[in-house]
């Protein structure tokens, strides 16, 4: 871990200074993601050395210790462990001929296993993908299908907010902190899950309004509708960013809105997307999986 950074510092980025700031730094925090198999070297053993090293040392030259060990239980092959020489599981270059990057991470993260051992299936790999288009996928392809063909791809004006637009206003207003919360305590798991929740929340929503069936007797009211929605379609774009980030790109470039790593967790609420912003016309975000056993 050390000389590792220390490389990266001095040949890759070319700042000794960063090497510092990671190792050196009191205010660091490091956190390590391992495998149940690694955490009593990651929890004695390396602590240990760190301590040993420090002694003596002053306050700049000290290494910090690690803030936080995320470990998992094992993700199985099937019914067998994964292993290289014997050949069970699939490269990189092979998995992405099968697949989209994104869809690998989210299927990785949908099924982490967090608190028990969990296996990697062909079928339920197609089936969570399924679960990720229809929720999320869906959702925000409507929105801005229905915003680019119904107002010439321009965000429509709010109006005045009843029982059922309050309800999902509040999910838009309260979710970046809800995952947030769960990022901070290492449940990823949890957190894409929930994120998904929330595209279902969008979905529910929008079958209540029946936004189709308001624009023949009141255009501006469906509007309102399809203003609410394409909050939650900004909320998407960033809370999908460190998960599934080409999707995030996507849903970004959609919008007409630049992203980039500040762009802040906290700024999703309700008003985020201004009235008369002008959209791209969208393309789906997901195809259906499908693969030959």
């Amino acid at each position: 871990y050390i000389s590792a950074v220390k490389e990266w510092a001095e040949t890759i980025v070319k700042d000794s200074k960063k090497f510092e700031y990671f190792w050196n730094d009191p205010d660091t925090k490091t956190v390590f993601f391992i495998g149940k198999d690694n955490i009593i070297f990651h929890l004695i053993i390396f602590p240990g050395l760190l301590l040993a090293y420090n002694e003596g040392k002053s306050k700049n030259e000290r290494f910090v210790l690690p803030f936080n060990v995320s470990s998992t239980e094992f993700l199985m092959f099937g019914t067998d462990k994964l292993s290289k020489s014997r050949g069970i599981g699939i490269k990189i270059d092979e998995a992405l001929k099968v697949a989209p990057l994104d869809y690998w991470r989210f299927n990785l993260l949908y099924n982490r296993p967090e608190t028990r051992d969990t296996s990697f299936l062909w079928s339920e790999f197609e089936n969570n993908i399924k679960t990720l288009n229809d929720n999320i996928g869906n959702f925000i392809h409507r929105t801005l299908t229905f915003i680019d063909k119904q107002f010439e791809g321009k965000i429509p004006k709010k109006l005045e907010n009843d029982e059922v637009d309050i309800q999902f206003i509040d999910h838009i207003n309260s979710i970046s902190e809800k995952i947030g919360e769960s990022i901070k305590n290492f449940k990823l798991r949890k957190a894409i899950r929930d994120i998904v929740n929330f595209g279902k929340e969008g979905n529910v929503y929008l079958n209540k309004k029946a936004p189709w069936h308001l624009i023949k007797e009141n255009k501006d009211a469906a509007g309102h509708v399809f203003n609410i929605c394409i909050q939650a379609v900004y909320a998407f774009g960033i809370l999908l960013s460190p998960f599934i980030p080409d999707t995030s790109e996507k849903i970004f470039s959609y919008l007409n809105v630049p992203n980039s790593i500040d762009t802040s967790w906290y700024s999703i609420d309700e008003n985020a997307i201004k009235e008369g912003l002008k959209i791209k016309k969208p393309e789906p975000l997901f195809q259906k999986l499908e693969i030959d056993d």
